[in-house]
């Protein structure tokens, strides 16, 4: 049995022990918050024009305001968010197509995908950017940044609140 020193005993294990309090990192009071919309049918997207979304699957709807029948989502609350954009895309001939996130009408260059569709098929198309918001409102929509012309089946808008900053 290993020795243990009276003055060990007496100094260390019976003290009271002192109660810490740890604060929780909370990102000043951050909310998480996302939303999603998206299009059913098929909608035909002329150049230069932004996706209408049809309506909404999901929204928490502290950050966000989406009115049915609109082309953008509106962030009125600061914050960095992860926009992501997905779409079915059908076309009669074989062309690109470039598809942009844009905010409040203009296109983000860093977001554009460029992408060969294939004559008569469905092309699954995605983009997504980090965006840091710190001017409310903002709009965010997506925007055929292409000369092509093209059906988008099953479009779907997706932005999420990551935090503050």
């Amino acid at each position: 049995m290993p020795f243990v020193s009276p003055w060990f005993l007496r100094n260390c294990c019976n003290r009271q022990t002192q109660q810490t309090t740890v604060r929780q990192f909370d990102d000043n009071n951050f909310i998480p918050s996302s939303i999603e919309v998206f299009t059913l049918n098929a909608q035909t997207i002329a150049p230069n024009a932004e996706i209408p979304f049809s309506d909404t699957l999901h929204n928490t709807g502290v950050s966000f305001k989406f009115t049915n029948g609109n082309n953008f989502v509106e962030v009125i609350s600061s914050g960095i968010y992860k926009v992501s954009f997905v779409a079915s895309l059908k076309n009669a001939t074989d062309e690109e197509v470039n598809l942009s996130i844009a905010i409040d009408g203009t296109k983000q260059d860093a977001s554009t995908v460029y992408q060969q569709l294939r004559a008569n098929e469905f092309d699954n198309v995605s983009t997504e950017m980090v965006l840091r918001v710190t001017d409310t409102p903002v709009k965010i929509s997506i925007i055929n940044s292409s000369l092509a012309t093209f059906n988008a089946h099953n479009s779907m808008l997706s932005i999420v609140r990551t935090g503050n900053f």
